[in-house]
């Protein structure tokens, strides 16, 4: 699983990086955000590079050094982490630049007590000495730390705050592999460290590094999406914008059929016209029916409430309500005919239309009673 998982990702991370070093040269550097992903998608193939066997045990014998490939990936492990932190805040904080110097200085100090003075390991899941687990640590704590305090928040605020759908869609993976790999990050440190103090079985611990192999080849597949076109994610957001539109008339139809009940239309839809298939083919076209639908009955219940309260309206429980609001209207009903408990329905429902201002552009209003509706849904 961690051979898959190196070269997966590693053959992943170098297609993305060659695609986004043509686009940077077309951009010739002026937009600096672009230019951050591109060095977060090399330092992420020179990461994988060096983590495949064949090359760690290569440029380790031509250099002569002990585990220099696991000081070399380690080091393109921080900026990795550094420049996929660069893209998720305009501002930096102080402390991330100084932060990536200090661990990266660190490990350069720990590195010929730990690893460069063991004998040569391509694989290893247990430190041989606490050098080694400290060496280990300082870049496995960087990477969640960083992780966790800047691109999980901020993936997490822009998801909440932006109500596109696309923006949504491509959120909602980056956010997954940003969580995919945090994960990777915990559950490796945790098994170098209890592998370290508790005398486990490596059988055991063996099957734990493979859970954790796999968690990296799903980020590693994961991270690519990010920097794919809107296309892509505007032919996957289709069926997921078609079942929202479907959940919205649901909700819309609720409200609907109560003012319906309440105050005839003034202009329905001719019988068979609002039929389900009707509204699988044109979601919008009803959408936009039954919220124009709505704010009539809505304004209707006003004009009767407003005479209410004026004593210019004949209203009583049992009794025709007069509209005036349907006069010259060739579908005029005159009046309405409401017991008291369509009274009470009638007061409830104006007073929760009410909480939705008119002045709202069309999207707002489709929420807004879209809310309502499913409040109604849940009280019936």
């Amino acid at each position: 699983m961690q051979v898959l998982s190196d070269y997966v990702g590693t053959i992943a991370a170098w297609i993305v990086t060659l695609f986004m070093l043509m686009v940077v040269f077309k951009d010739r550097g002026q937009n600096t955000r672009l230019l951050k992903a591109w060095l977060f998608a090399l330092s992420y193939s020179l990461l994988g590079t060096f983590e495949i066997d064949g090359v760690y045990l290569a440029v380790d014998r031509a250099v002569g050094v002990h585990n220099l490939s696991w000081l070399l990936s380690s080091l393109f492990l921080l900026l990795m982490v550094y420049f996929l932190c660069a893209i998720c805040c305009s501002k930096q904080p102080r402390w991330m630049p100084r932060y990536l110097v200090i661990t990266g200085c660190l490990l350069v100090i720990v590195f010929p007590f730990g690893p460069a003075s063991n004998p040569e390991s391509v694989h290893q899941v247990v430190p041989r000495d606490a050098a080694e687990l400290l060496f280990v640590g300082l870049y496995y704590v960087y990477a969640i730390v960083m992780m966790r305090a800047i691109p999980n928040r901020a993936f997490r605020r822009a998801w909440r705050d932006e109500n596109d759908h696309l923006v949504h869609l491509r959120t909602s993976v980056i956010l997954l592999a940003v969580a995919t790999a945090i994960t990777f990050y915990v559950g490796r440190l945790a098994i170098w460290v209890v592998g370290f103090f508790v005398p486990l079985p490596m059988p055991f611990l063996l099957r734990a590094e493979d859970a954790t192999s796999l968690v990296a080849l799903i980020a590693s597949m994961l991270w690519p999406l990010g920097f794919i076109s809107n296309r892509f994610y505007s032919a996957l957001a289709r069926p997921v914008t078609f079942c929202r539109k479907l959940l919205i008339l649901r909700d819309l139809k609720v409200l609907q059929t109560r003012l319906d009940r309440l105050c005839p239309p003034v202009a329905p839809l001719p019988p068979g016209q609002a039929t389900w298939w009707e509204q699988l083919r044109n979601p919008d076209f009803y959408v936009y029916r039954r919220t124009i639908g709505i704010l009539d009955g809505r304004k209707v219940l006003a004009a009767c409430f407003e005479q209410w309260d004026t004593g210019t309206s004949d209203m009583h429980e049992g009794g025709p309500v007069g509209l005036p609001v349907y006069q010259g209207n060739p579908h005029a009903v005159g009046s309405l005919h409401w017991d008291g408990r369509d009274v009470e329905e009638a007061g409830r429902l104006h007073q929760a239309l009410q909480s939705v201002p008119e002045s709202l552009p069309f999207e707002g209003l489709v929420d807004g009673y879209r809310t309502l509706g499913r409040q109604w849904r849940s009280a019936s």
